[in-house]
């Protein structure tokens, strides 16, 4: 399958899920801010999850030895990887640590702010609706920059390309 057409498969079916996970927020009387977080974080992940990853499939120890039965005899097959040195896996760390400390982070706040809009009178559920979209946006910036200058770290530590030519 194509991967352009797998993307837009998945991007589909992400829309699909997180409007039903917008229906069901409001049919349980969920808040406003989880709804907004289950219709961005449902087909993110879900798009993540269905598009194939081709990151390592080329460098398998069976496919080395015996080539792929898709190419045909004589093809030459040329794959580039890049090698991290110490400080690039330390930078890789860091950076998914970063991922998963902003979605615990996002996570824990919605769900106290969604407590909060429970309890209360009228003024104190749009209070708390007020002021849980001004967190979650700071939150989400705070993801957003700290993401950009790591994602640029792990960039740049990389480490060396390394070109393996096969043939089969």
């Amino acid at each position: 399958m194509d991967n352009g057409f797998t993307a837009f498969l998945a991007f589909v079916v992400a829309v699909v899920a997180s409007s039903a996970a917008v229906s069901i927020a409001r049919r349980k009387g969920r808040s406003r801010a989880w709804a907004f977080f289950s219709f961005w974080f449902a087909p993110t992940v879900l798009i993540l999850w269905l598009i194939p990853s081709r990151r390592g499939e080329e460098f398998s120890p069976d496919e080395a030895e015996n080539p792929s039965r898709h190419q045909p005899a004589g093809t030459q097959i040329i794959t580039e990887r890049y090698q991290r040195g110490f400080f690039g896996k330390l930078v890789s760390i860091v950076f998914w640590g970063w991922q998963l400390l902003m979605v615990l982070w996002a996570i824990s706040y919605l769900s106290m702010v969604g407590q909060q809009y429970g309890a209360g009178s009228e003024a104190a559920r749009a209070g708390t609706a007020f002021g849980g979209t001004i967190g979650i946006s700071v939150i989400l910036w705070v993801w957003l920059i700290g993401a950009v200058i790591l994602g640029m770290m792990m960039f740049f530590t990389r480490g060396e390309k390394v070109i393996i030519t096969r043939t089969s």
